[in-house]
Formats: C-alpha cells, sequence, structure tokens
C-alpha cells in the first residue's frame, strides 16, 4: 500500500525520502498515515529535532500533506522543480499533528 524511508542526514536531523502510496490506495489517509508514523519512528529512534523532505512543487496533494503536517518549505534550499521541507518537532506544532 504504501512506502517510505529516513535516514539521518546530521545529528540532530533526520530526512524523509521515497514516501509513496499505491495509487489504489491514495486519498484514503494512508500517507498522513505513513508519514505520521514514519515521523515518529524516525524521531523516537534517531532523537532528531529536525525532520526535511523534498517533494515536487506540482504533488499538490503531498505538499498539502506535509504543510498540515507542520512542514514548511524552505526557498532558499528549493529549486524551481522541487520543494525542499522542514519542520522542527520541538519548535512546532509537528508532535501535536502525529497525536
Amino acid at each position: 500500500m504504501g512506502f517510505g524511508q529516513y535516514w539521518v542526514l546530521t545529528p540532530g536531523s533526520v530526512h524523509l525520502g521515497r514516501i509513496i502510496v499505491s495509487p489504489l490506495a491514495r486519498g484514503k489517509g494512508i500517507g498522513r498515515m505513513l508519514c505520521q508514523q514514519l515521523v515518529a519512528k524516525a524521531i523516537q529512534t534517531t532523537g532528531a529535532t529536525t525532520v526535511t523532505l523534498r517533494v515536487y512543487r506540482d504533488n499538490a496533494a503531498a505538499v498539502a500533506l506535509y504543510t498540515s503536517l507542520g512542514f514548511a518549505p524552505v526557498e532558499c534550499e528549493s529549486d524551481t522543480e522541487v520543494h525542499f521541507m522542514k519542520a522542527e518537532t520541538l519548535c512546532s506544532s509537528l508532535p501535536n499533528k502525529l497525536s
């Protein structure tokens, strides 16, 4: 149904990647659940205080999901095709959105 990974970028920071939900399962909240669990596991396992990801700008559904989870674009790290997005787990509402 879905897949995602995380890896440590630098101490205190994890990056989410390869997040995908089967086209047949989209629109059912699986992407939200996958992201919530992936972020929770990444924070629990690594102790990270920052979570980042990249998403194509034209993927409106994914951009909306990540924004609703507390991620914000970092324009100086983005390019014309891809948003670099970041959530500060201790300073943002991200932990509350994982409940």
